[in-house]
């Protein structure tokens, strides 16, 4: 006989210690979870409401005939992550790593698979070298430094690819170039990414700059917000359709535009590509003598101006050195990426 009911989650592992941490927080959340101790348990009782599998059952599940249509989501410790990451997309399952991905796993037991966990925010330079890319990294990491996970995603292939503004040019992990065939949920791609301070990037590659097409910029960015708190979009300052199209899952975009009569007009073009439905922003990337005052910019744009970039001299030589910015920026700049940061989570709750 057939089940067609839906049960309860099912964990299948033998690993004592993962038992334990999910069965205390399925406790937590008040959520039955049902044991199975390998692959073969797996037709018993019905279909699972989702199935949490150990690493040292991942390999068998993946194979098993019993493998039905639950959600699946692959749950290890710290020394398990890899071997979790490497069945992630062959199940499309996500990785959690415990305990510092409690969190994830208590979104997990309640049944939460289908929506963004993220706030998902586009930041689109009014013209070329306003600091857009300098300003996404810096934002990035002021929300990494906060506890949030983070993914800083490159969607400017004429950038020369954020790995080298981050300092992460020669770290391990993969590029544009290994998604460009993406489609559907890809899993968690944190640990495949290269990362910084817990920052993860997602870059362009200068040895193959194929830009991804729109399917494969949707995939990974449903893939991230289900993981992240926070998923910056750095779309440079001329963004082909496809990034622009990106914009539709956003929960905002930030233009970075100069305080003169030219930037102004530059981020009104900018900003007629956007769809009117993304709450948009503006941060000035300084102000300069005789230029336009905040009030100003904010009326000719029709949006509000969040913050005013300082010019950081030690931002600007650490972009030339390929460091990461902001790790010995001053207090202005800091705190006015802390200011930006406020402004589009705020705007991210007023909207939900």
């Amino acid at each position: 006989m057939v089940n067609t009911g839906v049960g309860p989650a099912v964990l299948v592992t033998g690993v004592t210690e993962i038992r334990e941490r999910v069965l205390a927080a399925a406790a937590a959340a008040a959520v039955e979870v049902r044991i199975a101790g390998d692959a073969t348990e797996l037709g018993a009782g019905p279909e699972p409401r989702t199935l949490f599998v150990g690493p040292d059952q991942v390999a068998l599940v993946a194979r098993s005939p019993l493998l039905g249509r639950a959600p699946v989501q692959l749950v290890g410790l710290s020394a398990d992550r890899d071997r979790l990451c490497e069945w992630s997309a062959a199940l499309g399952a996500a990785v959690i790593v415990l305990p510092d991905g409690v969190r994830w796993l208590a979104h997990a037991l309640s049944g939460d698979h289908g929506g963004a966990a993220a706030t998902v925010v586009g930041l689109l330079g009014a013209a070329g070298g306003v600091g857009a890319s300098t300003l996404a990294a810096g934002l990035a990491q002021s929300a990494a430094h906060r506890g949030n996970r983070v993914a800083l995603v490159d969607l400017d292939d004429r950038g020369g690819g954020l790995d080298l503004l981050m300092g992460l040019a020669d770290a391990p992990g993969w590029r544009w170039p290994n998604l460009l065939d993406a489609d559907g949920f890809l899993g968690d791609l944190h640990a495949h990414l290269p990362r910084l301070d817990g920052l993860a990037v997602l870059s362009h590659d200068r040895a193959d700059p194929a830009p991804p097409s729109a399917t494969a910029i949707v995939a990974v960015l449903r893939s991230l917000a289900r993981s992240h708190d926070l998923v910056l979009l750095d779309l440079g300052s001329r963004p082909a359709a496809a990034e622009l199209g990106a914009l539709r899952a956003a929960d905002g975009v930030v233009v970075v535009c100069p305080g003169d009569v030219r930037g102004v007009a530059a981020g009104v073009q900018q900003l007629r590509q956007v769809d009117s439905h993304v709450p948009i922003a503006a941060v000035l990337s300084r102000l300069r003598p005789g230029g336009l005052g905040r009030e100003q910019v904010a009326r000719a744009l029709g949006v509000p101006v969040l913050a005013t970039m300082p010019h950081d001299r030690a931002v600007a030589a650490e972009a030339e050195r390929g460091d990461p910015p902001g790790r010995t920026a001053g207090r202005a700049w800091r705190r006015c990426c802390g200011v930006l940061l406020d402004g589009v989570l705020e705007a991210r709750d007023d909207r939900g």
